[in-house]
């Protein structure tokens, strides 16, 4: 207990848990002043953006089945495929570079880019067909 200016900097009794492990963790919580953080490695976030990395894909293929019909705004479609795929594509970079593993990446990387050709293409196409 330390004293300073007539005050003391613990709690107060009734603040104080009576669990002994509780008030081990709140000295440990005040010792190291660090609340909520999770320290995950290299190799778990590599592992993480390589599963992440394929959300793009399966997103990109429900839009596909959802977006369809004479109705569908093909520019919308084309944007979403876009940005999809790119943030796929960084996510497989990403993932490759922290894990050094190639399965998840390049499976990734070859979806993402068929999802972004087929965007260019459609773009293309539009583009063309435009007066």
């Amino acid at each position: 207990m330390v004293v300073s200016h007539g005050r003391t900097n613990e709690l107060p009794s009734s603040v104080v848990p009576r669990n002994a492990a509780w008030v081990a963790m709140i000295q440990k919580v005040i010792i190291n002043k660090k609340v909520g953080v999770i320290v995950l490695d290299k190799k778990k976030v590599g592992n993480i953006l390589g599963v992440t990395s394929l959300f793009p894909v399966i997103i990109s293929i429900i839009i596909f089945y959802v977006e369809r019909g004479p109705d569908a705004d093909v520019y919308f479609v084309i944007t979403i495929y876009g940005i999809l795929s790119i943030i796929g594509i960084l996510f497989a970079v990403f993932s490759w570079l922290m894990t050094k593993r190639f399965f998840l990446p390049i499976i990734s990387l070859i979806g993402n880019g068929a999802v972004l050709a087929i965007a260019f293409l459609l773009l293309l196409a539009m583009g063309i067909s435009e007066p």
